[in-house]
């Protein structure tokens, strides 16, 4: 009888349980202390945590791996070796972007945060790891705004935040018997895991690529989990296909200048469970990644014929289905894994998934549809510390008044755009402001 664990990326924490334990410094109750919204981090259940500075580690073994700074606390050497491996290679392959402030685009912002991701080891059933990205919380509250999560953030340039206690946390589970080899050619069998191990390399990788953006947050009833005023990026590109007719159903919809958004209005809070429980049926709906579609999301059936129960919402919607991709076995975000399986080669479908949602892949040199945020660094004779932030939504076209851009200019030099991200992108000086066109 073969034996399946689960892959999740939740945090199996009761709401009042309070964690006192020190991870590369001092690690936050589980119940934030204030109401102060700039003081505050969320997990992506909607836990929130005190914010702090990020103080010199302790008590904790420490990784710089790319883009990562990894702080271990009871961690075996065995598994930091393969956790951070796994980081620094997805680092080479995901680019982080730059911003620059001035009036050059020679010269980049001074403070390059690295994601802070905290490895904890625990004894656990049901599944091999488990992996949150933290947020912090969105002040407006028109609907539900979408905000990026703290490691997308810092990966994408985007605001300078300041270190917190973590920006990500990843937990391994120790009562599993794991394969710690490193070998890129799964034809080899020596290093490959045998048929009683578990393999560390593709568990962590999975793990990571939810910590980079496959965590949506609707919940059951087609809203953000409680806490939350916000959903995720990845919620913006879910969509239901008919499986009966042509008809395919935008899961959110809003204004994408206020970013205000909301559950379909042809959609009712049970329409949408229903739609994800019965994911895949010939005579309903399939629901998934983009559109047209990249990737069906996981569907029960992905759970159950392994006889593990299903999991929330979020959860199910965070992975992708092997029986609903043409039985693609070789998806890094499916649901299970098998012990003596090794799956460390992300797909061309999870590849154009982390494309669509802004990141730069190395292997895709016309990445980058859409302009998430644009920096433009103000410096005067006064002021040399300031940074002002355009935001825009996904998708859509980004006008920043040169006014916003002048305004506390004394240097008497002419102001240039110094920096797009996306070098398809098309940038315009029209009248009184600059159109950047994704």
């Amino acid at each position: 009888m073969k034996m399946y664990l689960s892959l999740l990326f939740i945090l199996l924490l009761n709401v009042g349980i309070s964690q006192s334990i020190n991870l590369c410094g001092s690690f936050p109750d589980h119940e934030a202390s204030t109401n102060n919204l700039d003081s505050i981090v969320y997990d992506r259940f909607g836990n929130t945590y005190d914010r702090y500075s990020f103080p010199s580690p302790a008590g904790a073994d420490t990784c710089i791996a790319g883009d990562f700074y990894l702080c271990f606390i009871g961690v075996p050497q065995e598994y930091q070796d393969v956790v951070c491996r796994v980081f620094t290679d997805l680092s080479n392959l995901i680019h982080r972007r730059e911003n620059y402030y001035g009036c050059t685009p020679s010269e980049p912002m001074p403070s390059q945060e690295l994601v802070v991701v905290y490895v904890v080891m625990v004894s656990a059933s049901g599944y091999a790891a488990s992996s949150t990205p933290y947020f912090r919380p969105d002040e407006s509250h028109c609907n539900y705004n979408l905000n990026p999560s703290e490691p997308y953030s810092i990966i994408n340039g985007g605001r300078a935040s300041g270190i917190i206690n973590p920006d990500a946390e990843l937990r391994i589970n120790d009562a599993l018997k794991w394969n710690f080899s490193y070998d890129d050619d799964p034809v080899i069998d020596t290093l490959n895991p045998d048929s009683s191990e578990y393999d560390l390399r593709s568990v962590i990788l999975h793990e990571a690529l939810h910590i980079y953006g496959f965590s949506p947050l609707l919940s059951e009833d087609g809203k953000p989990f409680v806490g939350f005023t916000w959903l995720n990026y990845y919620d913006h590109y879910l969509y239901a296909y008919s499986n009966v007719s042509p008809d395919t159903i935008k899961i959110i919809e809003g204004d994408r200048a206020t970013n205000c958004w909301t559950l379909n209005q042809n959609l009712t809070s049970g329409d949408f469970n229903d739609i994800v429980k019965n994911n895949c049926d010939v005579n309903s709906y399939s629901i998934g990644f983009g559109n047209p579609s990249i990737a069906i999301s996981a569907s029960i059936e992905d759970y159950t014929s392994k006889n593990i129960p299903p999991p929330t919402i979020s959860g199910q919607l965070a992975h992708l289905s092997v029986l609903c991709n043409s039985n693609d076995t070789g998806l890094i975000m499916q649901p299970t894994i098998d012990k003596g399986i090794r799956r460390i080669i992300i797909t061309p479908e999870e590849l154009e998934i982390l494309c669509s949602l802004g990141y730069q892949i190395d292997s895709l040199s016309d990445c980058c549809p859409q302009v998430t945020y644009h920096e433009s660094g103000l410096e005067t004779n006064q002021y040399t510390c300031c940074t002002q932030v355009f935001y825009t939504y996904i998708d859509s076209i980004l006008y920043v008044p040169m006014s916003a851009i002048t305004c506390n200019d004394v240097s008497g030099d002419s102001m240039v755009v110094s920096d797009v991200w996306c070098s398809s992108a098309i940038v315009q000086i029209i009248n009184d402001e600059i159109k950047i066109t994704p």
